[in-house]
């Protein structure tokens, strides 16, 4: 479905290794439940160009829900100097659930960097952030595990997360444990799940079916603070 109403456009800019290319996405959603009825409909633009080691990539949304509502989810130069990786920009790199949105998670403003250690240590990279606001975040990165913690601001605050071909499972001190899981049942539909459990402050479950890539049915339920619940359905066009 999504492949009938929009697609990636790629355009060949002023050198022939140098290219434009654009992802639109559009969306209209209504959902049900104890909270009452809503309904929520906005459009998205993802950009990126490449030259050589150097990637500039943005994405921008609007919608409205309660209120219109318009938002930079990233916006970023990605230099990859091997060994060296640097990004400067608006990242969704060290997110959580609080970050996202209708059109996915948005990122934080800052400065990213990682370093590739050589043979015989292999796959283990050492990564280091400046986030906007003074924080600081230092770790590590091994394959699908990641290990580090952020500095300054509300103080020390670790987090680790373990990422895979069928989601992303993280505990981060002052947000509890969250994650997401996609399960293909066909080449185009697949069941998606997603949990936030901060003991004693959220417990929140997710559960939806995703149809032909661009029709989405789910239940949301929320257990602390407050019991709640939405059933809601997803349209896309990408």
């Amino acid at each position: 479905m999504r492949r009938l109403l929009f697609a990636w456009i790629s355009l060949p800019l002023l050198w022939p290794q140098l290219s434009l290319d654009l992802k639109p996405e559009a969306l209209f959603r209504l959902h049900w439940g104890s909270t009452g009825n809503l309904g929520t409909a906005g459009l998205s633009l993802q950009a990126s160009t490449t030259a050589a080691r150097f990637t500039l990539q943005g994405k921008g949304a609007v919608w409205v829900d309660l209120e219109p509502q318009a938002d930079l989810l990233e916006g970023y130069l990605d230099a990859r100097l091997e060994p060296y990786r640097v990004v400067v920009g608006k990242w969704a790199r060290y997110g959580n659930p609080e970050d996202l949105t209708p059109f996915g998670p948005e990122g934080a403003w800052g400065v990213y960097g990682s370093y590739a250690l050589a043979e015989p240590v292999g796959h283990l990279s050492l990564e280091a952030a400046y986030l906007w606001g003074g924080r600081v975040y230092l770790g590590g990165r091994s394959g699908g595990f990641s290990a580090g913690a952020f500095l300054g601001g509300s103080g020390f605050t670790p987090r680790l997360g373990l990422e895979g071909v069928y989601g992303g499972l993280y505990w981060q001190g002052d947000r509890g444990v969250f994650g997401h899981g996609r399960w293909a049942v066909s080449p185009q539909d697949a069941l998606e799940g997603s949990f936030w459990w901060n003991p004693g402050r959220k417990l929140l479950l997710g559960l939806a079916y995703s149809y032909a890539d661009g029709v989405r049915l789910g239940l949301d339920a929320s257990f602390q603070p407050l019991g709640a619940y939405r059933v809601w359905l997803e349209v896309w066009g990408r």
